[in-house]
This record gives C-alpha cells, structure tokens and sequence, in this order.
C-alpha cells in the first residue's frame, strides 16, 4: 500500500465523514483505519459497499482486518 495513495482515519466519525464527504477525491485510493471494529455491525458492512462504489481500491485496520475492493 503506497503511502500517498492512503487516507488514514483515526476515528469511526472520521471514517464515515471521509466516505460522506463529497470533497475528497476516492477513486484509486485506500482507507487506513487506526481504530478497531465489530466486524458484525450492519451498518460497516453497506459504510464499506459504499466506500467501494466510490472507488475505493482497500480498507486496512490497525487489527490487521482488511477489506479488498475485487
């Protein structure tokens, strides 16, 4: 994962603010997130579906989770 290519977010509000926010260009980018998840939580899993329709290439997570746009 390239460095400069990486958007980190350092809260859950940041996360979804990033994946909200119509400022940040996301096509061809990743997430790093510095927070641990419930994996089991609905509302990450459609947060993610729509970070992917954006154009977002990977999602990582300090815990070693990772979520790969195929």
């Amino acid at each position: 994962m390239k460095i400069e290519k990486t958007f980190v977010a350092h809260s859950m509000d940041s996360f979804i603010d990033l994946i909200d926010s119509f400022a940040f260009d996301l096509k061809s980018k990743n997430i790093h997130c510095s927070f641990e998840i419930f994996e089991n939580e609905y509302w990450l899993s459609k947060l993610i579906n729509k970070a992917f329709n954006r154009g977002i290439e990977k999602i990582t997570f300090t815990d070693g989770r990772e979520f790969v746009n195929c």
